[in-house]
């Protein structure tokens, strides 16, 4: 029974799949009206329109990821989503309203990955349709995504040149004013670790030449202007072995700050009672690089120096993938693939020198 008594009001209302409906003053009026909701919805008259379920979509999202991440998506929801859609019963819109709906987002002066998760949020939004019995199948599935533009792929490959070498980062080092922003960058560059999984470190994560990662600061929620975390993905849990020059610069940056005010194990590496702000961190990196005149990177790329580095020089890309924390290797290759491709001649020089070796012993 979804008809109940407001002791409040002492009138009924009716609670139906995800619909309540006030006011009524007597119970049969409540349960008439409970009669004709389930006779539509038997009748193929869905209740739920699109754009109240692009909500509940929404709201579930907001629990499932992170909060910097449920800001992408509500945006798409918001400024495309609801813009390109008709809001009319979920269980009317058709394949063609969904191909009607790609075309006009392709019109759109969006990069082509805003545009792409546009189409993956309607196919999403369906599949929670379905989840809840709102519709059987999903109209979106057949839609494809859009590919890159050309200007968008030639971007691509320049940030995949985004780098440093060591020589750079050290010219960077030398222009840094602050032992903890030093000793941040120097971590993150030595490391390949994420911002937020720097910023979240503790004092007690650090010991015996290994830094622990368990948790992750995002920069906005709705909480204040950080909030430490559970990382995103199991993965990212992981022990970071850290090599001797580091070790001693951390050990060293401990002893400066070990005595101040409110310091203990359990403060902030990168900060005291609070982590550095990531405001910050961009604009004293910014500073070094103007000062040392070493090319511009993104905080991210230091990641991606890292990884570089260590492929550049043999090391195996399933050790990589597991020291960066990647939930799956594929993203690693997906990630590093043309600098696979260019151990191509490297490869084909090894089969020589095997092949001629066993040429000559017969």
């Amino acid at each position: 029974m979804s008809v109940h008594k407001d002791p409040h009001t002492k009138t009924w209302y009716v609670k139906y799949q995800n619909q309540t409906k006030r006011g009524f003053k007597y119970k049969r009026d409540a349960i008439n009206y409970e009669a004709e909701l389930i006779l539509t919805a038997k009748n193929g008259e869905c209740s739920r329109y699109l754009f109240d379920v692009m909500d509940e979509y929404l709201t579930i999202k907001k629990e499932e990821v992170q909060y910097t991440s449920f800001v992408k998506y509500e945006e798409n929801v918001r400024l495309v989503m609801k813009k390109v859609m008709v809001n009319k019963p979920i269980n009317t819109v058709s394949t063609a309203d969904c191909e009607n709906y790609r075309i006009s987002v392709g019109r759109l002066k969006y990069a082509t990955s805003l545009k792409n998760r546009c189409i993956t949020g309607l196919k999403e939004v369906m599949d929670y349709a379905i989840t809840h019995h709102y519709i059987e199948t999903n109209p979106a599935a057949a839609i494809k995504t859009f590919k890159k533009t050309n200007d968008e792929v030639i971007a691509s490959k320049a940030r995949e040149s985004n780098i440093w070498t060591y020589e750079e980062f050290m010219k960077f080092m030398e222009c840094v004013d602050g032992i903890g922003y030093k000793a941040l960058y120097f971590t993150l560059f030595n490391t390949g670790m994420r911002l937020g999984e720097a910023l979240a470190l503790t004092w007690a994560d650090f010991s015996d030449g290994k830094l622990s990662i368990s948790k992750s600061c995002t920069k906005k929620t709705t909480k204040g202007p950080y909030e430490i975390k559970m990382p995103k993905s199991l993965s990212s849990i992981r022990t970071v072995y850290i090599d001797e020059a580091l070790n001693q610069f951390l050990l060293e940056y401990k002893e400066t700050v070990e005595n101040e005010d409110g310091f203990s194990e359990d403060s902030f590496m990168f900060g005291t009672s609070r982590p550095f702000p990531e405001t910050c961190v961009q604009q004293r990196k910014n500073s070094a690089i103007r000062r040392s005149g070493v090319k511009n990177i993104r905080i991210h790329d230091f990641r991606h120096s890292h990884a570089t580095f260590l492929i550049n020089n043999g090391m195996n890309i399933v050790a990589v993938s597991k020291r960066l924390g990647h939930s799956d290797i594929n993203i690693t290759l997906k990630t590093y693939t043309h600098l696979l491709d260019e151990k191509h001649p490297e490869i084909t020089n090894l089969l020589n020198k095997s092949s001629q070796n066993l040429l000559n012993r017969s």
